[in-house]
């Protein structure tokens, strides 16, 4: 059994504290939960206390030049109440265990080819209309 937490950083603007700027991202989360059969969340202690253990973690975002930049939580926009009103231990996960795809034929055709008969097909398109169209 193994989980993954996969985060996608989204711009939301920017903020200015004390005069500096700064730029705001929302976090969107998904959680992959891979199990061989059934299970319940309650099995599950690390998303049952999510919250809390966002709180107390730090966060880098790693830039396209492998810069790591410090982030910091604004916890406020965190509502633990409704995040445990809606994930609790009861919840039915459904078992999955991604396929293996190592097997599978794969159909690969050269770009260059593509892009000579697009080219072509366009010029000749092209060509063929008449003035005033």
């Amino acid at each position: 059994m193994s989980q993954q937490i996969i985060f996608t950083s989204l711009p939301n603007g920017r903020s200015t504290i004390d005069g500096k700027q700064y730029l705001k991202l929302s976090v969107f989360t998904s959680v992959q939960i891979k199990t061989p059969g059934d299970s319940k969340l309650g099995q599950h202690e690390d998303f049952l206390s999510w919250p809390e253990k966002l709180t107390g973690a730090q966060f880098k975002f790693r830039l396209g030049n492998d810069q790591l930049i410090d982030a910091t939580l604004d916890s406020s926009k965190i509502d633990t109440v409704l995040y445990k009103s809606i994930f609790h231990k009861e919840i039915l996960l459904k078992g999955f265990m991604p396929g293996n795809f190592s097997n599978l034929r794969i159909n690969s055709f050269s770009a260059g080819n593509i892009k000579d008969f697009l080219v072509k097909n366009y010029v000749r398109s092209a060509s063929r209309v008449r003035p005033g169209y």
